[in-house]
């Protein structure tokens, strides 16, 4: 059996043994009136309507190759609780 010469070699850098790194948009305290937490690439997240606000808050977590990522647009809102409940009263009468 005759050795077979070795004609190409690799470099190898740390990265090539770490599990991939996720791409996250961050938490966010107060945007919208509400919390966003921290959350993957490729996930739509409902936000928390801050105290004193309700309703219903959805955004993407957007990324593919930068860290971190970005959040994309928001839909729907979250809105003053007394003012949705003064709207709901005047509309009793």
């Amino acid at each position: 059996m005759t050795a077979v010469p070795i004609t190409h070699t690799k470099d190898f850098l740390l990265s090539d043994f770490l599990p991939p790194t996720a791409i996250k948009c961050p938490s966010i305290a107060a945007e919208a009136n509400a919390a966003w937490p921290e959350s993957n690439a490729g996930d739509e997240v409902e936000g928390t309507c801050l105290p004193g606000y309700e309703g219903t808050i959805v955004r993407s977590c957007i990324g593919t190759t930068t860290s971190p990522g970005t959040w994309g647009s928001i839909d729907g809102s979250c809105e003053s609780a007394c003012t949705g409940r003064w709207a709901k009263l005047g509309s009793m009468h």
